[in-house]
């Protein structure tokens, strides 16, 4: 089955590659290479990896022991300044770690620092542990949102999350995708929030979750979304093969409310899917 995605893939502008050619081609392979997070001003980069399928620890302990690489190369994930779009190098800082705080007997309570407020990029957030929260910086700004973003009382997991330090300041923040330096990528585009293109068979699991949602959405607070909701925001070849990457999103509240951003990987050959994979981002019930 063709894909599609030929009019994504193969439209992109040549750019510089980087880094040291793959061993493995796998899918599997190419996407523990491939991190999401933030960079922020002090030049830290926050990164977290994407779940495999078949892995059979949970979610938390798959994190936990993820190997790091000691390099990666970083990029925008899809902002357009030029400041943006250079290739950053990063060194392996520390992983982060959440904190189990006894409260009573039997009891322990799991508290997750809020990365933005680590980083001087917010005043207004509660909730979290704020032993390590620094002041607002107002000349910080936003080059569009925040992978961490989370709503007001809201407190994500951090553990696992990998810091690389960045020897590149500046006093802008965005969302990056990252590399392992043994993966070369080429051929890197920005695709502007293109719809991603769905296979037959996705489709169709469109179509039936629509048409479930109509027998419970009475009772439903939020209007969920779906796959057909994801727009495709970069794309990169894996040099020396007939591979690529295309990293998509979409946002959904789901039917109670509960916002999450989903980031999407697929890997290409030929235009045609071989993989796809998710790592879903909450942001808390709104």
């Amino acid at each position: 089955m063709n894909y599609l995605y030929v009019s994504l893939v193969l439209c992109v502008s040549s750019l510089p590659a980087f880094g040291v050619l793959a061993a493995g081609q796998e899918p599997d392979d190419i996407a523990a290479r491939v991190f999401l997070g933030q960079l922020y001003p002090s030049g830290n980069i926050y990164l977290k990896p994407f779940p495999l399928p078949g892995e059979s620890q949970s979610e938390m302990d798959y994190l936990k022991s993820f190997s790091w690489p000691d390099r990666i190369f970083s990029r925008a994930l899809s902002s357009t300044d030029p400041n943006a779009n250079q290739i950053r190098e990063g060194h392996l800082s520390s992983v982060m770690h959440d904190v189990h705080r006894e409260i009573g007997p039997n009891e322990i309570r799991l508290e997750s620092a809020y990365i933005p407020s680590l980083e001087s990029m917010s005043d207004s957030h509660e909730g979290c542990t704020k032993e390590l929260y620094r002041p607002r910086d107002s000349q910080y700004q936003y080059l569009g949102g925040d992978f961490f973003y989370s709503v007001l009382f809201h407190c994500e997991p951090n553990e696992g999350v990998a810091i690389y330090k960045s020897s590149e300041l500046s006093n802008v923040s965005f969302t990056v995708m990252a590399f392992n330096t043994d993966l070369e990528l080429s051929e890197v585009e920005q695709l502007g929030g293109k719809p991603r293109p769905l296979t037959a068979d996705e489709s169709a699991m469109v179509r039936q979750q629509e048409l479930e949602y109509e027998s419970y959405k009475s009772e439903c607070t939020t209007t969920p979304k779906f796959l057909n909701a994801a727009t495709s925001h970069i794309s990169a070849n894996v040099k020396g093969s007939d591979l690529s990457i295309l990293i998509s999103r979409y946002e959904t509240s789901g039917c109670g409310g509960h916002l999450a951003n989903v980031f999407i990987p697929d890997v290409v050959k030929s235009g045609v899917l071989l993989a796809k994979y998710e790592l879903v981002q909450y942001e808390g019930a709104v």
